[in-house]
Formats: structure tokens, sequence, C-alpha cells
């Protein structure tokens, strides 16, 4: 998480909502020279209220790739390259 935090060089949670056992925050940030993005993140919790499983959806799509291929770059011989945008 910190590493994708920090390709934003703003970041505003706009709505939030939550139902059953999940919760969503939607967001706009700026990235790689002021290009605007805007997401949904779904955070997934157990019983006990903790948090299991995080998913964050960015668009639009060009702004999707460019973040997951940053991300590769950054987390390079940490996560296998397979996981993200422009993979060999």
């Amino acid at each position: 998480m910190a590493a994708a935090s920090s390709i934003y060089t703003s970041l505003a949670f706009t709505r939030d909502a939550s139902h059953s056992d999940r919760h969503y925050l939607e967001w706009e940030t700026t990235a790689f020279e002021d290009a605007g993005l805007r997401g949904v993140t779904t955070l997934t919790k157990n019983d006990d209220g903790k948090t299991v499983h995080a998913a964050i959806h960015h668009r639009p799509l060009d702004g999707a790739r460019k973040s997951s291929a940053e991300l590769g770059r950054r987390l390079q011989g940490k996560v296998d390259a397979s996981h993200f945008y422009g993979a060999a």
C-alpha cells in the first residue's frame, strides 16, 4: 500500500458507503504530471471487523495501466513482475 500511495501527488476521498462486510471508498488523485485519476477501494472485513481483503480499482484505463507499470518498477524484485501491466 505504501508503494502504491507514493505514486500519487494528491489524494482525496470523496464518498464512502458500507454494506454487510464491505466498505467502499471513492477517491480522486493526481499522478504522472497532474493526470487525474479516480477510483474506488473495497475493503472486506471478517467477523471480528478486521480488514482481510483490499481491492483498489483505478480509472480511466490508461491511468490504471500507468499506475500498474510504475508500481511494478517500484516493486521490482519484491513482487513477481507478471502481476503488473507491461510485464514480459
